[in-house]
């Protein structure tokens, strides 16, 4: 079952509340799922970034090359390049050298982990 009817956001919402009401906390897990699902919510750090774009920033900052970062995720090289395009853009910051700058000021999860 495909589902991309953006009017199924509002039985999920409801079903959230009633679910959460009941202390079904498995049924409201699978309904705030549900949720992100049809309303396209991805979760984003506190940098603005999502969770694959802070794995590829957290492996290239350690030093890895695109192609060791494509390996290690299992995508392609090119996905490591967009992804890092969006990582530079979005901490405005232009060179690999300024990202490991960057990340060095916070500790970090594990990128494979996520």
């Amino acid at each position: 079952m495909v589902v991309n009817d953006s009017t199924d956001a509002i039985p999920s919402a409801l079903a959230v509340e009633q679910f959460t009401a009941l202390g079904a906390r498995l049924w409201t897990d699978w309904a705030r799922a549900r949720l992100r699902a049809v309303s396209g919510d991805r979760p984003v750090s506190q940098h603005g970034l999502t969770p694959r774009e802070e794995q590829v920033a957290q492996l290239v900052a350690s030093g890895a090359s695109n192609k060791d970062v494509a390996s290690t995720l299992f995508v392609n090289a090119q996905t490591v390049e967009y992804h890092l395009a969006n990582v530079y853009r979005k901490l405005g910051i232009r060179t690999r050298t300024e990202l490991a700058l960057a990340w060095q000021d916070g500790d970090r999860a594990d990128p494979v982990a996520g």
